[in-house]
């Protein structure tokens, strides 16, 4: 009877192994499985990230050059087309006194005259 004891807890240790073994190795199979679908994953999005930046460049390169050719024809439309009227854009009578005295160099006197009428900024001579 001791020896049949002892092969049942062999039989039993040798099972108890046995399954511990299949479930590591399985484990071991997952990990490697999730490892790779991992790297795959990476190598897509690497893929992904790198379409996307060769569509932005060639996007900014475009609006770049665009960007150039309007700001160019822009500037010569207006230098061109546009008509400036100084008279009739009529000033603050304070501001007017102000940017005369500094175009010329002068502090203005804080006990002076009445400010002049409003008007048209005069250029520094």
């Amino acid at each position: 009877m001791n020896w049949k004891l002892i092969v049942a807890g062999l039989v039993l240790a040798a099972v108890a192994w046995l399954g511990w073994d299949f479930s590591q190795r399985g484990a071991e199979r997952d990990a490697a499985q999730a490892k790779a679908k991992q790297a795959q994953f990476v190598l897509a999005a690497k893929a992904k990230q790198d379409a996307v930046s060769a569509k932005v460049d060639a996007s900014a390169t475009a609006t770049a050059q665009h960007t150039q050719v309007v700001y160019r024809t822009i500037n010569k439309e207006v230098t061109k087309y546009v008509e400036t009227h100084p008279a009739s854009c009529t000033l603050p009578a304070g501001w007017v006194q102000l940017h005369n005295a500094a175009a010329l160099g002068q502090l203005p006197d804080a006990t002076g005259a009445a400010h002049d009428a409003s008007g048209a900024a005069s250029a520094a001579e």
